[in-house]
């Protein structure tokens, strides 16, 4: 269908389309920290809007939508959709307190660390950030491993390798200037091609595959049916709810928009714009089960999908949609990594750009390393989202009612992640998914509620 050599060409030429803009019209964001990580605190509507969106679609969105889709209907896509779309409505309100507890802040670890002065609580934040960061390089060039896997495309890692060095490549140019323009450009253009896919789809036979497989190869007709909450629902609420508020991605996103009014409704709209994509692939991930497709991967079932019924243009159509979205998502977590180690760690200004472009170029490389192993993205998403998940209701309290001593959020906090990985380890070794939702639930709830405990039962640090 394609040949190595026909998308490596393809490749090249689209990353230098995006290296061309962002060479041309970022030019002066890169000469100091204020402009290279937060534009000076100066983002536009229309490009915030469309980036911030875009930053939401990650390779979960991209391929678990369509795997629940195929496997679990209407019912299972209802619950990876909505607990999605409420992570940024819930940041649309949250943009305004951060702005105002953060004035001229640029990282969520810094200001943890001066609000409990603690280097060590600083150090938590800074781990999940950078943590986070390398997952999204990992869990995007794992999207594109496994959409050049089903093309049974030679060379994959060398592929995603230049992938990456194009898209590091202009991201380090502009910085956070650089993904809100070709953030937007890909957003947009995703959407488009996106909605054309399916319309095609719906005409062509897809309907009646929709309507016929709409429960789900499981078939699953009831929102509340406790296997399906026990195995999926649950879990995935509790990891993908508190996805922003604990994402140095989105704190940089708001306090570059510190000199504007528009913040929160640039999350809102975000919200919708992130909503249109995972709710179109999980369209196709339920008509290709109504089609009869037969996968190994179900992750890659919308892929086989457009394969069989569409054909090379279909798929090319869909390739394009999950580039745009996977250069975008890795920009993000380029930017928001940099904004870490450039602020939190480095101490002369006038190196900070300097310091940016070299974390960029880590974290791209350990991404690209561990994204050759094709590790399924649902695992990735319960091992950083659990993790994630431990510090909601912490910084939640931590910028309005400030309950917490020092002491009582670094062990709660620590002891959380500790007992998360391991019943997330625990319910992947055992292969019981229930355990998954133990872990979110205990991710979730425990840490605040240790922290607070610890606050008032052990006397402050001296």
């Amino acid at each position: 269908m394609f040949t190595f050599t026909e998308l490596s060409i393809f490749l090249i030429a689209y990353l230098a389309f995006f290296i061309g803009l962002s060479y041309t019209y970022t030019k002066g964001y890169d000469v100091s920290k204020s402009k290279f990580l937060i534009v000076d605190r100066r983002a536009g509507f229309l490009e915030s809007s469309l980036s911030v969106g875009g930053a939401w679609v990650w390779g979960i969105a991209l391929f678990v939508s369509a795997a629940v889709g195929f496997d679990r209907g209407w019912v299972g896509l209802t619950w990876f959709l909505i607990p999605n779309m409420a992570a940024l409505g819930i940041w649309a309100w949250w943009t305004k307190i951060v702005n105002n507890k953060m004035p001229n802040g640029y990282t969520l670890s810094a200001y943890m660390k001066e609000h409990y002065d603690s280097t060590r609580v600083a150090a938590l934040y800074q781990a999940l950030a950078l943590m986070l960061a390398l997952a999204g390089v990992v869990v995007n060039l794992t999207a594109i491993t496994k959409l050049l896997t089903v093309l049974s495309i030679a060379n994959i890692p060398v592929l995603t390798a230049i992938l990456g060095l194009g898209v590091f490549i202009y991201s380090s140019k502009g910085g956070l200037k650089a993904n809100l323009l070709t953030g937007s450009i890909q957003m947009a253009t995703l959407l488009l091609a996106l909605f054309g896919i399916l319309i095609v789809t719906l005409a062509t036979g897809g309907s009646e595959y929709l309507v016929k497989a709409i429960n789900g190869k499981k078939n699953i007709d009831n929102l509340f049916d406790w296997n399906l909450l026990s195995t999926f629902g649950i879990a995935t609420a509790l990891t993908l709810l508190p996805g922003c508020v604990g994402n140095q991605i989105y704190y940089q996103r708001s306090l570059s928009q510190q000199e504007r009014t528009f913040s929160n409704k640039t999350f809102a709209v975000g919200a919708v714009l992130f909503g249109l994509v995972p709710f179109m692939m999980g369209i196709l991930g339920i008509m290709a089960n109504g089609y009869g497709i037969e996968v190994k991967d179900l992750q890659t079932s919308h892929i086989e999908f457009i394969k069989q019924t569409i054909g090379i243009v279909g798929v090319g159509v869909l390739g394009i949609v999950i580039l745009n979205a996977v250069a975008n998502a890795m920009d993000c977590s380029f930017t928001g990594s940099a904004s870490v180690i450039a602020h939190d760690f480095n101490k002369n200004e006038n190196s900070s750009v300097k310091v940016a472009r070299v974390t960029m170029f880590v974290v791209l490389v350990l991404g690209w390393f561990i994204s050759t192993y094709n590790i399924d993205l649902w695992i990735i998403l319960l091992a950083y989202g659990s993790i994630r998940a431990c510090t909601f209701i912490i910084n939640l309290l931590t910028l309005t009612k400030n309950p917490f001593s020092e002491r009582g959020v670094f062990y709660a906090i620590l002891f959380g992640a500790i007992i998360t990985s391991l019943i997330n380890w625990y319910a992947g070794s055992v292969k019981m998914p229930v355990y998954a939702m133990y872990a979110a639930v205990f991710a979730m709830f425990a840490p605040a509620v240790i922290a607070y405990s610890i606050t008032k039962l052990l006397p402050k640090k001296v």
